[in-house]
């Protein structure tokens, strides 16, 4: 955090604080100086001058301009009073809508500080539900996983190196996580969000896994590389790759989790690897259900399956049958061998559940 310098030692800020003839509203989630900067040009002020008039603060950190996109205020309580007489509002109303956290000078001098969010999403906020806003002004902070779209208006944010919103209706698969990212949040919660860091993290381990295996390419790559053209986005942009989180997300949320007390890293209870796999096939519609059954891959290996050369072990009662293996590989010689030998692999009729499969 920068903090202001004895240069400033007086000013503008020593003034009385006045409403300004034109008040102005944050965005919801919105950064601070995103703020101040609208709240500056509504009233056709500078940033800068706004600024000293809030309180000491340091000369930006980027040198020919000031970037919203790389650091942020950080305004002390009196500072913060200020910039609510000069916007017509009160100090709990801009910290309730912007989120901003507060200096930890507590002094009564007025403070401006600038501290960095290069480490936290953003995306500047629909021009539609902000008609008010020139685009690209009011920059909007993002949750860890939340994506970068406006759900009312189906349209992709414009973000800090991307310009320009787009419509989001050609990629159905993303409005479709996107709501159903909504709805599981709303009836999942205490189960969703761990849940989204795990298949969050899964995705991101499938890409190295794709480049270890050359010589037999990963399908669900191929699918974001077309995708990714489609959004005129790099690859490696959540966006690409969200309906697939999503996807892995809304599984992980259906199995029984440990308490979040005793590890909050933990993984869910996966009794049946083998039926697991099957279910993330289906819920991925992936177009080579094979593949997730590779020894070493990252789907193979989060579920704990057994290591076993030439067929599974299963758990009676729990887990289906072992030609779930065979099927997927889809050779009837191998299953058809695997038939033969099943008398010497399962328990006897009389001490084994009856199986469907």
């Amino acid at each position: 955090m920068i903090r202001p310098d004895a240069q400033s030692l007086t000013g503008p800020w020593q003034q009385p604080a006045r409403a300004l003839p034109i008040p102005l509203s944050p965005l919801p989630r919105e950064f601070l100086f995103s703020y101040v900067r609208r709240l500056a040009a509504a009233n056709h002020a500078t940033p800068r001058l706004l600024l000293s008039h809030l309180g000491r603060h340091h000369s930006h950190p980027k040198a020919g301009g000031i970037a919203t996109s790389t650091y942020d205020l950080a305004l002390n309580h009196a500072a913060l009073t200020r910039l609510a007489i000069y916007s017509g509002s009160t100090p709990a109303a801009l910290l309730k809508a912007t989120g901003a956290a507060l200096s930890t000078d507590i002094g009564p001098t007025p403070i401006c500080e600038w501290t960095s969010i290069l480490n936290r999403r953003s995306a500047f906020a629909c021009t539609r539900c902000a008609p008010e806003i020139s685009p690209g002004t009011g920059l909007i902070a993002l949750d860890e996983h939340q994506p970068a779209i406006c759900r009312t208006h189906q349209a992709i944010l414009a973000r800090a190196g991307i310009t320009g919103e787009q419509q989001l209706r050609p990629f159905t698969e993303i409005a479709a996580a996107a709501h159903r990212h909504h709805h599981l949040h709303r009836r999942r919660r205490h189960t969703f969000s761990r849940s989204l860091d795990a298949a969050s993290a899964l995705i991101r381990r499938w890409r190295p896994f794709a480049k270890r295996r050359a010589e037999s390419p990963e399908h669900l790559i191929s699918r974001w590389h077309e995708r990714a053209s489609r959004l005129n986005l790099p690859d490696t942009d959540q966006l690409v790759r969200y309906p697939e989180m999503i996807a892995l997300a809304q599984l992980f949320s259906t199995l029984p989790w440990p308490d979040a007390s005793a590890d909050q890293q933990a993984k869910p209870i996966i009794t049946a690897p083998l039926h697991f796999l099957e279910q993330a096939a289906v819920h991925l519609a992936h177009p080579e259900p094979n593949q997730l059954f590779q020894r070493g891959h990252p789907l193979c290996r989060w579920a704990d399956v057994p290591e076993r050369p030439g067929y599974w072990w299963r758990d009676y009662g729990t887990e289906p049958d072992r030609s779930i293996y065979f099927r997927h590989r889809n050779n009837p010689k191998t299953a058809a061998a695997h038939r033969r030998k099943r008398s010497d692999l399962v328990r006897p009729a009389s001490s084994t559940p009856s199986q469907s499969n």
